[in-house]
């Protein structure tokens, strides 16, 4: 299973290309295509039950006004020497701008977020606890918390459900008729590949030895687009590259394969660019109805208690399928009158079509498995989400942009048409103003009709009203983003462009680490348990504040409570276990940081408390990053062009320190501090050149081999906020 964090250009080409079978005669007259039916859900428990607002009260914090006259700003113990350190240049960018980057060494060794802090704190520098530092901090809680689950809960349940989905069915189709023998074959195939997946040394019934070698083998080579022995329909095998450092690449592979076999419901004669004809839909549905009857508890508890403990941890982290489900599709067939535990309903072509007709949906997303729209209506036993930042970027390729212009870059463009979308257009969706700026800038957005189509996706995010992101964790940590890129809800110190521009490389660098984490069975768990312990701070007291952006960070409060809430109530995480208390902390911290935020934005002074909590900053951020799961940056594919066999890439790169100027009102006056700033890279890379290009590891190498930021895909409109500091000296 993979989340709908990849999705793909959606164009018929794809189908017509990989389609590789002639039509076969039908088991009678092939139905008109059918309407696209409700959809029917079930869900145990809405993940927005585990979310609770944060009440704030909205501040009227105005810009500080620039340029900034020299005098005006106070340098304090070791920003003096930084300050003359950054030359005329830099300084007249701090005094112009309000904001500057100073670029990491090429080469330089990756610091993380605490040990950045220490590094200003020892150095006598006064500090900005930024909000990219506080959602890095957010990330780790969920890759801390999620890897605990896996090994734990997640992994154990897969096992037992295709072990004892392989012994039913086994058994079953053995007492089965003509009729549904082959819908039990292709059943026992999707479950024999994962089985061998998981467990290599796992032998394959006869009649199935030589699909499930056929399959894993594709599966191993992850290739690319090509059909699939099993299903007769065109699979992305390139999804299926293992991330560094999955401690179980059975599991995962396992999963991912769960996810991306689809079972197509729709025929080609009912709708164009369908991958399958009649029999073959008819069978899909019967083996499809096979699996969903043996989900039911008085079926199988076992194999019901088994899917229900994974299927409701997906949908709670990363969101509801955007596939028909197994519980939907016994949800859809008792709305529809349609006994699934009688073998005669299942066998029964009328009853058969009656379903795949209230089944037919348009998918929000579009991963190349399958058919596209109506056509590739398909079911899957743990099909991928479609987050609302997937579906925007699926609504910005293809048809819905129009026809390339003259100006169109060949990383967007393919065949006349944008097949590949940009990073912008997620901070553009987002509401960052400046965003639309750079699409103009770059080029991205040479497409007769990007115009439209942006507009139109900017209409579907959710308002800020709703609670419609905050249905999963990954939804929360948009809406977070969401706040983030409003100007209203987070205005900057600063109103310049520079500041706005840094905005969106923080916000874009934000999204990578939450896309990061949307790989299931991917995390190492610690070792050694994380405990939270008093902290001493010596040395006299240093200014040091947060970023005023309540908004964003009470979100993120929210969000780490939603996780925790959320693993508790569904029995995924004991309260005694080393995880609960990290996100106990981090909450703590959080919630701290929100307090003084709030002070700051409101122009209120800071209090002793206030002062320590951010004296205590660097070392308990330290301190959750001792055992961290990732040590540096990393990388995750977000799009895809399967006939090109591109992929776009987004990546984290080094923390930089950033020199703001902040206001404190204790002083009356404005400081000059220094906090980090997460870079952000893009590549378009080809599959067949850079296989591993979406793996920390690869990316790590990568960016360690490159010097120059154009060949790690740094953007060229960063230069509008940072400063080079390839020959410079910099604070370490």
């Amino acid at each position: 299973m993979e989340t709908r964090g990849i999705v793909l250009s959606a164009t018929l080409a794809i189908l017509s290309a990989c389609q590789h079978e002639a039509a076969r005669p039908t088991l009678g007259p092939p139905p008109t295509l059918p309407k696209s039916g409700a959809r029917v859900r079930r869900p145990p428990a809405p993940p927005e039950w585990f979310w609770e607002p944060i009440e704030l009260t909205r501040s009227e914090l105005k810009p500080i006004d620039t340029p900034i006259p020299e005098a005006t700003l106070l340098r304090l113990e070791g920003a003096t020497r930084l300050w003359d350190d950054l030359g005329d240049p830099g300084r007249e960018r701090v005094l112009r701008d309000g904001v500057v980057v100073v670029g990491a060494t090429p080469g330089a060794p990756h610091r993380q977020m605490g040990a950045f802090y220490n590094d200003l704190r020892e150095q006598r520098v006064p500090y900005v606890v930024t909000l990219d530092a506080l959602f890095g901090i957010v990330h780790l809680a969920l890759e801390r918390a999620l890897a605990e689950v896996e090994e734990l809960e997640l992994g154990p349940a897969l096992d037992h459900f295709l072990a004892r989905m392989e012994t039913r069915l086994t058994a079953e189709q053995a007492g089965s008729g003509v009729e549904l023998a082959e819908g039990y074959r292709v059943a026992r195939g999707i479950i024999a590949v994962a089985r061998s997946l998981s467990n290599p040394t796992q032998v394959s019934a006869p009649d199935l030895a030589s699909v499930v070698a056929q399959e894993k083998a594709k599966i191993e080579a992850h290739g690319g687009l090509s059909p699939s022995p099993l299903l007769g329909v065109p699979i992305d095998y390139s999804r299926f590259v293992v991330p560094t450092g999955t401690p179980r690449p059975s599991s995962f592979l396992a999963l991912a394969w769960l996810g991306a076999a689809p079972l197509s419901v729709v025929a080609r004669s009912e709708a164009a660019g369908a991958p399958v004809d009649v029999a073959q839909a008819r069978r899909n549905v019967r083996a499809a109805m096979v699996l969903a009857r043996l989900l039911d508890r008085d079926v199988d508890a076992q194999i019901h208690d088994a899917y229900v403990r994974i299927s409701r941890l997906l949908a709670f982290v990363w969101g509801s399928p955007d596939d028909v489900s197994l519980t939907e599709l016994g949800d859809v067939a008792e709305a529809a009158g349609i006994d699934l535990a009688k073998p005669d309903e299942i066998a029964n072509v009328a009853r058969v079509d009656k379903l795949r007709r209230k089944l037919v949906r348009v998918p929000a997303t579009f991963d190349a498995s399958g058919g596209y729209g109506r056509a590739g209506t398909s079911v899957r036993v743990f099909g991928g989400h479609a987050s609302a930042d997937s579906t925007a970027l699926q609504l910005l390729v293809g048809g819905p942009t129009g026809r390339a212009l003259d100006n169109a870059k060949p990383e967007h463009a393919r065949a006349g048409k944008r097949a590949l979308p940009s990073t912008l257009d997620l901070a553009a969706w987002l509401g960052a103003p400046e965003a639309r700026a750079l699409l103009k800038e770059t080029g991205a957005d040479a497409f007769e009709s990007y115009e439209a189509a942006l507009a139109s996706v900017v209409r579907t995010r959710p308002s800020e009203e709703g609670v419609g992101l905050h249905g999963s964790v990954h939804g929360s940590l948009v809406e977070a983003l969401v706040a983030w890129a409003s100007p209203t809800r987070t205005p900057t110190g600063v109103a310049t462009v520079p500041a706005e521009r840094r905005r969106v490389e923080s916000i874009l660098s934000a999204w990578t680490l939450a896309r990061h984490t949307g790989q299931p069975l991917t995390r190492t768990r610690p070792t050694q348990v994380v405990h939270a312990k008093e902290l001493r701070v010596s040395g006299a007291a240093l200014p040091a504040y947060v970023e005023p952006a309540p908004e964003p960070i009470a979100i993120m409060v929210g969000t780490v409570r939603q996780l925790r809430r959320g693993l508790v109530a569904l029995g995924k995480l004991p309260e005694s276990s080393a995880a609960h208390a990290l996100l106990l902390d981090i909450e703590d911290l959080l919630k701290s940081a929100l307090r003084i935020a709030e002070r700051l934005a409101h122009g209120e002074s800071l209090t002793n408390d206030d002062a320590t909590m951010l004296a205590a900053f660097p070392a308990r951020v330290a301190g959750y990053e001792e055992h961290a799961l990732t040590t540096g940056p990393g990388a995750v594919v977000v799009h895809s062009d399967p006939i090109a066999q591109r992929v776009l890439v987004r990546a984290t790169g080094a923390i930089e320190p950033a020199y703001l100027v902040v206001r404190d009102p204790s002083k009356e006056g404005l400081v000059l501090a220094v906090g980090a700033h997460q870079s952000h890279h893009q590549l378009v890379d080809d599959r067949r050149t850079h296989p591993t290009a979406a793996t920390d590891a690869g990316w790590r190498a990568r960016l360690k081999a490159k010097s120059a930021a154009n060949e790690t895909g740094r953007a060229s409109w960063v230069a509008s906020f940072r400063l080079d500091g390839s020959n410079k000296e910099k604070p370490r």
